[in-house]
C-alpha cells in the first residue's frame, strides 16, 4: 500500500467524489480508469476536466502516476481516503446523449441523494432543452431523479420527463382540463396532458443537478 505525506490538504466536494469514483474503479476491475473513463463516470464534458482533477490529487498527495504509462494511476490510501461506499452510481434513465453515445450512468456523493426515499432506484438525465434556463437548470445538466408516483406531485412540484423523446424538467400544474407541464422560459409552449403515459412518460423527481465542468 503506499504511504503519503502527512497533513494532506482537504479535498474540495469534487475532488472527493472523482477520487472515490478512481478508487472504486480500480477496487472492481484492478486496473485504473482511463481519462475519458473518469470524466463519463462524473458526467464531465470532456477528458481534460479529468486530466485537472487528477493533477489536483496528485499535487494534494491523493494518487500517483507513472509518467508515459497508461492506466498507471494509484489511490494513497489511509484514514482519509474517501472509501468506495461514499459514492453511488446513478443510471441514465435517457437512452444517448445528443452525440449518440450511449452512457452507463453518472457517480454521485451518496449523501446528496440520501434525502431520497430510494436512493438506489433514483436515475438521472441529460436536460435536453433550456426550458428551466431562468429557474438555474441549463441545457446539458444532469439532474438525478427519485422514482414518484404521478399521484403523490401536486401542483408547483418539479418532474422529469420526457417530451417529444426529449428529456426534460417541468413544473406541474394540476387544472381541471388535465395537467400542464409549464416551463420557466416563456417562449417554451405549455404541453397538457390527462396523465403521463407512453406519449410523454414521467421519469421520475428531481433530487439533485450536476453540471459539466
Amino acid at each position: 500500500m503506499e504511504t503519503r505525506p502527512p497533513e494532506r490538504p482537504e479535498l474540495t466536494s469534487r475532488q472527493r467524489l472523482a477520487l472515490s469514483v478512481i478508487a472504486r474503479y480500480i477496487d472492481d476491475r484492478g486496473i485504473a480508469p482511463t481519462y475519458a473513463e473518469i470524466a463519463d463516470a462524473l458526467g464531465a464534458a470532456s477528458a481534460t476536466s479529468a486530466v485537472h482533477l487528477v493533477e489536483s490529487l496528485e499535487e494534494k498527495g491523493y494518487v500517483r502516476r507513472t509518467p508515459g504509462r497508461a492506466r498507471s494511476l494509484r489511490v494513497i490510501r489511509d484514514s482519509d481516503t474517501p472509501g468506495r461506499d461514499e459514492v453511488i452510481r446513478i443510471p441514465r434513465a435517457d437512452i444517448e446523449d445528443a452525440d449518440g453515445r450511449i452512457r452507463e450512468g453518472v457517480w454521485v456523493d451518496r449523501m446528496l441523494v440520501g434525502g431520497s426515499s430510494s436512493p438506489a432506484r433514483c436515475r438521472c438525465i441529460r436536460i435536453g432543452d433550456g426550458g428551466m434556463s431562468p429557474v438555474g437548470i441549463r441545457m446539458g445538466d444532469l439532474v438525478v431523479l427519485e422514482p414518484v408516483d404521478e399521484r403523490t406531485l401536486l401542483s408547483g412540484d418539479l418532474a422529469g420527463c420526457l417530451i417529444d423523446d426529449v428529456p426534460v424538467i417541468r413544473r406541474i400544474r394540476r387544472e381541471t382540463d388535465g395537467i400542464r407541464l409549464t416551463a420557466a422560459e416563456p417562449s417554451f409552449t405549455t404541453v397538457v396532458i390527462r396523465e403521463f403515459g407512453a406519449a410523454i412518460p414521467l421519469l421520475g423527481r428531481p433530487v439533485m443537478l450536476t453540471r459539466r465542468m
